[in-house]
């Protein structure tokens, strides 16, 4: 039985450092006029409201840096270097062309794994899960599509309109 404990703790660690290895940018997409609540902890107390992204400067600051997740929660860094959490239900990005000219949406987060569609350009996507420098998403577009995507098909300029022309 101890054993069992202590395979269990090993493996706990494992996921949450795997999680700890993301490190790509995405953006706030909440479109709540009152801004989006930074988290101290997953569904913890509010540690900031970010701004909604009236002006240039507020959608500057709606770029921000995924650094891990725990369950449907992203630790997330700010561009001012704040740090804290973000419910997937918030965050986006739109797909990018890459230097090969395709965003190829894959099976699982590896290119073996087969892909399942080619994206267009500006196709809005929701952040689901994260995996290295892989996010699950799913096309906030008709079809509704879900799955993997390397980190060079994210194209996550907060000045892009891709989530409010869809």
């Amino acid at each position: 039985m101890k054993y069992l404990l202590v395979l269990f703790l090993v493996l706990g660690w494992f996921d949450v450092a795997l999680a700890q290895d993301t490190q790509f940018w995405m953006l706030i997409i909440d479109p709540d006029p009152q801004g989006t609540n930074l988290r101290e902890s997953p569904g913890g107390k509010v540690k900031r409201i970010i701004a909604p992204g009236r002006t240039d400067e507020e959608k500057h600051l709606r770029q921000i840096f995924v650094t891990g997740q725990q369950d449907k929660w992203f630790s997330v860094q700010l561009l001012d270097g704040t740090t804290g959490w973000l419910h997937q239900s918030v965050l986006g990005t739109c797909a990018a062309v890459t230097k090969d000219r395709s965003c190829s949406l894959y099976q699982k987060p590896e290119y073996a794994s087969g892909q399942l569609d080619l994206l267009e350009m500006d196709v809005p996507l929701l952040l689901l899960e994260v995996h290295g420098e892989w996010a699950k998403v799913r096309t906030a577009t008709n079809p509704v599509q879900e799955g993997w995507l390397p980190e060079e098909c994210f194209f996550s300029n907060p000045w892009s309109n891709c989530h409010e022309s869809k």
